[in-house]
C-alpha cells in the first residue's frame, strides 16, 4: 500500500456492513467491517454516493448507468479492472483512498474519494483495505447510533469506555442476548458507582 510517508503497517481487510442516515439532511455513514474482526469504520458521505452504494448492495439496476456504473463499463470495456482499494490516510476527518487499477502490464493508483473508491469496488467485486493505524483510530473514538436506535460503542476494552459507551454496550448485549458480557458490564459500572 502506497501510504504517501505515512507508516506502513499491518493492512486489514474491510466489508461493506451497511449504510444508515445521517443527522443532516443529505448525509449518510458508510460503515465498513473489519473482515476477520470485530471493529467498524464508519465515514460521513454524500446522498449521491449513498445511492451508488445502496444499489449495488441491493443489486438495482437503474434505466440509465449512473456515474459509478458508468466508469465500471468504461473500464471494461478497455481492459482495465479495479484489482484494490487501498484506504490509507486519515486527515482532519477526511479519508484518503487510491484504486488500484490494471491494464494488461500496466499499474497505476488513482487518487479517490473514498466514496466513489467503495462505490466502484462493489461494482468490480475487489477488496478493500485500510491499515491497522487507522481502523484503531477510527474504531476506538466513535459511537455509533442508527435511526433505529441501535447504538455500536466503540471498539475499546469495556474497562476503557466511558459510562454512556458502557450502557450502550450493556444494551446491545442485552438484545444480542450475550448475557456473559452483560453481567461483565454490570459488574464493571458496579464497582466504578461503589469507588
Amino acid at each position: 500500500m502506497n501510504n504517501k510517508g505515512d507508516n506502513c503497517n499491518s493492512i486489514i481487510e474491510l466489508t461493506v456492513s451497511g449504510l444508515s442516515q445521517g443527522k443532516k439532511p443529505g448525509t449518510y455513514t458508510l460503515l465498513l467491517a473489519e473482515r476477520n474482526g470485530k471493529r467498524r469504520m464508519p465515514i460521513l458521505i454524500g446522498q449521491y454516493e449513498a445511492q451508488a452504494i445502496a444499489a449495488c448492495l441491493q443489486n438495482v439496476t437503474p434505466v440509465r448507468p449512473l456515474t459509478h456504473d458508468l466508469f465500471t463499463m468504461y473500464g471494461k470495456a478497455f481492459g482495465i479492472v479495479v484489482t484494490r482499494v487501498d484506504i490509507y490516510k486519515i486527515e482532519q476527518g477526511i479519508f484518503y483512498s487510491y484504486l488500484h487499477c490494471q491494464q494488461g502490464s500496466m499499474s497505476v493508483n488513482i487518487d479517490a474519494r473514498t466514496s466513489d473508491a467503495v462505490a466502484i469496488a462493489l461494482r468490480y467485486n475487489c477488496p478493500i483495505f485500510t491499515t491497522e493505524d487507522i481502523i484503531h483510530e477510527v474504531a476506538s473514538k466513535v459511537t455509533i447510533v442508527f435511526p433505529d436506535g441501535k447504538i455500536l460503542p466503540p471498539d475499546i476494552p469495556i474497562e476503557e469506555m466511558t459510562p454512556e459507551q458502557l450502557a450502550a454496550a450493556m444494551d446491545n448485549a442485552i438484545a444480542d442476548e450475550n448475557y456473559e458480557l452483560a453481567s461483565q458490564i454490570r459488574d464493571l459500572i458496579n464497582r466504578r458507582n461503589n469507588a
